[in-house]
C-alpha cells in the first residue's frame, strides 16, 4: 500500500537515545537521553567472538569519537532497539576512508536478519549488486534505500535516516535519508514492509559498526562483518523527526534541540 497520509509531526517531548562517545578511553560508552531505557543502552567496545580486536578513540566532531578497523571490532548495547513499524530516526557523523571498499556493514544496526524486513541497519553500501557502492544505505534484510552521494572522502558527514509510522510502512514509501542535513536522493530502493524483530531468541540489539547478519569472527557470510572508518555523536530517536530538527542536531547536538524544545537537560547512565 502506498503512503495516504502526510508524516506524523515529532511529539513535544521526543523519546530518545545518545552516544556522544566523550569518555576518550576505556571500553565503555555512555549513554544519554529520555523516554527509553539509559541502563542497557550502555554500549562496550568489543569484537566478535573468536576476535580480540577493539575499537579504537578518536579525534571527533565534538569532543572524542570512535574509529572502527573492520577487524571484527565494533560497540554492543543492551537495548533492543525500536520494533514492528515503529517511527524512528537514526543520525549520526561518519567518516569513511578514501579507500573503502567493502567494510560498510553496519553503522547502527539491531533486529533478527532472520525474516524479510525484519532488520534495521544504517549501513555505508558495500554490495555493487544492490546499489552504487559508498553510498549512504538503510537496510530492512531484502530490502534497502540507498542513497546517491559518494561518502568515501575521509572527511566527517552527518547522516541520518527516518521512518514514518503508519499501517504498514514499506520502505521504498515510508524511509527519508539525509546527508549534511539535506534530503538524499535515492540511487536504488526495493519494496520491502518493515517489521523490525526486537524479542525473537534470534534478534539482537542495537550495535555500532557490526553487520546485523554475523554472529561469530569466523561466520562464513560472504560480506564483511564489520564496519571500517570513525562514527561520532550517535542519536536514535523513537518517532521521525523533520529536516529542521536533523539540521539542529548537526550544528548544536541533540542538545541543541532539546533547548529549541524547552525540554531541558539530558540524563546520562
Amino acid at each position: 500500500q502506498f503512503l495516504t497520509a502526510l508524516p506524523p509531526d515529532r511529539p513535544a517531548a521526543p523519546a530518545f537515545l545518545h552516544w556522544s562517545f566523550d569518555e576518550g578511553r576505556g571500553t565503555t560508552a555512555a549513554a544519554a537521553g529520555t523516554g527509553l531505557p539509559l541502563d542497557p543502552a550502555r554500549g562496550t567496545l568489543t569484537s566478535l567472538p573468536g576476535s580480540s580486536n577493539l575499537p579504537a578513540w578518536t579525534a571527533g566532531v565534538r569532543g572524542a569519537a570512535v574509529e572502527f578497523h573492520g577487524k571484527d571490532d565494533y560497540i554492543q548495547t543492551g537495548y533492543p532497539g525500536i520494533s514492528g513499524a515503529g517511527a524512528r530516526t537514526v543520525a549520526c557523523w561518519v567518516r569513511v576512508p578514501q579507500d573503502f571498499t567493502d567494510e560498510g556493514f553496519a553503522l547502527v544496526s539491531w533486529g533478527a536478519h532472520q525474516e524479510s524486513g525484519d532488520t534495521w541497519q544504517l549501513s555505508i553500501n558495500s554490495y555493487p549488486a544492490d546499489g552504487p557502492v559508498g553510498r549512504l544505505r538503510i537496510g530492512t534484510h531484502r530490502g534497502q534505500v540507498i542513497g546517491l552521494r559518494d561518502l568515501r572522502d575521509g572527511q566527517w558527514h552527518h547522516v541520518a535516516a527516518v521512518l514514518y509510522g503508519g499501517r504498514d510502512p514499506d520502505v521504498s514509501t515510508h524511509v527519508l535519508l539525509y546527508g549534511d542535513g539535506e534530503l538524499e536522493p535515492a540511487a536504488t530502493k526495493t519494496v520491502r514492509r518493515v517489521r523490525t524483530d526486537t524479542g525473537s531468541s534470534m534478534a539482537q540489539p542495537v550495535a555500532f559498526g557490526k553487520n546485523s547478519a554475523v554472529r561469530v569472527a569466523h561466520d562464513p557470510i560472504h560480506l564483511p562483518h564489520t564496519f571500517r572508518g570513525s562514527m561520532d555523536e550517535i542519536t536514535l530517536c523513537a518517532s521521525a523527526l523533520s529536516q529542521a530538527d536533523i539540521r539542529i542536531i548537526m550544528a548544536r547536538g541533540m542538545a541543541g534541540l532539546l533547548m529549541d524544545i524547552g525540554v531541558g537537560q539530558l540524563p546520562v547512565d
